[in-house]
């Protein structure tokens, strides 16, 4: 039973309420069933929960980087490091052979990485390999409409020693 006056529980037989004192006369207050309300919002809280992990995926899905975007992304790379690198190289940058080496490669790059660069679609996510004699070589991870190069450090040694006629 609840004491009418200030809802605390009281057991069945007490005359008065031991937390307000007041006079129990015998009437109580029902009981709420709060089952049934929690349970709702325990439901609620649980679709909210799938609600935005639904969208997230569909935004992840949508957003995933398709080939172009991926061969842009490496394009600017490469294109970034070959500019940094000859402009420290003095000899390049007086004969003018600087312009005409980014202007060549400019034009070759976008086409050597349309043919070589598979992009791999993982719904959510794309990764970009570069496959050159039998080797194919993570260079690329897009997500959110993104794309990052990766691992070009040791391909950038290898443009250094191609630049510097190193190379094998």
């Amino acid at each position: 039973m609840k004491c009418p006056n200030c809802n605390a529980e009281v057991i069945d037989d007490a005359t008065f309420c031991p937390k307000c004192g007041a006079k129990l006369d015998g009437t109580e207050i029902p009981e709420e069933d709060n089952s049934t309300n929690s349970g709702g919002f325990q439901l609620s809280k649980k679709i909210v929960a799938i609600a935005v992990i639904v969208i997230a995926i569909i935004i992840l899905a949508l957003s995933c980087p398709n080939k172009q975007t991926h061969v842009e992304a490496l394009n600017n790379a490469i294109m970034t490091y070959l500019t940094e690198s000859m402009s420290k190289d003095s000899t390049m940058t007086k004969d003018g052979s600087d312009e005409l080496a980014t202007g060549l490669a400019s034009s070759i790059v976008p086409k050597v990485l349309n043919s070589k660069l598979n992009v791999n679609n993982y719904f959510l996510f794309s990764v970009g390999e570069f496959t050159d004699e039998g080797k194919t070589k993570t260079v690329s991870f897009g997500i959110l409409g993104h794309v990052f190069p990766i691992g070009l450090s040791d391909s950038e040694k290898e443009l250094d020693e191609a630049i510097n006629g190193k190379h094998k």
